[in-house]
């Protein structure tokens, strides 16, 4: 019985993971709260839950000692110059003003708490998108209760969540007023103690589309500019193919 009470919850998951920025942030934690919650290893969840769906490069024998994304000089996170409701605003407009607001969108990201994650969508949607938002608090809600927890509500148990980004892809679009940006990242949970409440979630991808509103980067998911995404190689850190289609490994800021 308990099984097929974690397969209903899987497959709960599964249906609510079809894309969107909160869904494609917290289905991967959503997973990694159940099995926390659980005791379940993180590594018996479907892979199709956990990982991305661009094919992984396979480079050929000529291209090996070519430059790949663990050979060059790491991009450098720029600062935010202010804050909104505990979340990071204020980036240059730049491409690496917009990579380095699409790292910190993602890492702040409140997983599986419906009023954070209100919280900083209206700090960081674009006025184009603004029923997204409303539209991602009932998927945080839902991907909730997928974990059989309330609809709404904290972080059970003193559980935290962690996510790093590993490398990110950004890809002018529109005169460089909207860019999209691929992230690959990993996520982490941790018990009260301190110690790792079970093994993490790693090498998720996601990607963002932002555009420069307002004097800031924010994030959109108008259908106009949704279907100018591009859609590169997976990362890998030792691929000369991750490399030629844009990858690029993140330094974050100490």
């Amino acid at each position: 019985m308990e099984d097929q009470d974690r397969a209903a919850r899987r497959a709960r998951v599964r249906l609510v993971a079809i894309g969107g920025l909160a869904l494609a942030l917290l289905v991967g934690g959503g997973v990694l709260l159940t099995n926390a919650v659980s005791g379940q290893d993180a590594s018996t969840a479907p892979s199709g839950e956990r990982r991305s769906s661009t094919p992984h490069p396979t480079p050929s024998a000529s291209s090996r000692g070519k430059m790949t994304p663990a050979k060059a000089k790491p991009m450098h996170l720029l600062k935010p110059e202010s804050g909104k409701d505990g979340f990071s605003v204020g980036f240059p407009r730049t491409g690496p003003g917009a990579a380095s607001a699409a790292v910190y969108y993602l890492e702040e990201s409140p997983f599986l708490d419906d009023v954070r994650t209100r919280q900083q969508l209206s700090a960081v949607t674009s006025k184009g998108s603004s029923a997204y938002i409303d539209k991602q608090v009932s998927e945080v809600r839902k991907v909730r209760e997928a974990a059989g927890l309330a609809p709404s509500g904290g972080v059970p148990g003193g559980l935290t969540f962690t996510t790093n980004v590993n490398a990110i892809r950004a890809t002018p679009l529109v005169n460089r007023r909207l860019v999209q940006v691929w992230l690959n990242y990993d996520r982490y949970a941790t018990k009260p103690d301190g110690t790792p409440a079970n093994e993490p979630i790693k090498d998720e991808t996601t990607d963002l589309l932002l555009i420069w509103e307002d004097g800031d980067w924010k994030i959109t998911d108008e259908s106009r500019y949704r279907k100018l995404r591009t859609f590169p190689a997976s990362y890998d850190p030792d691929s000369p193919i991750s490399w030629q289609s844009g990858w690029w490994q993140v330094a974050h800021v100490a």
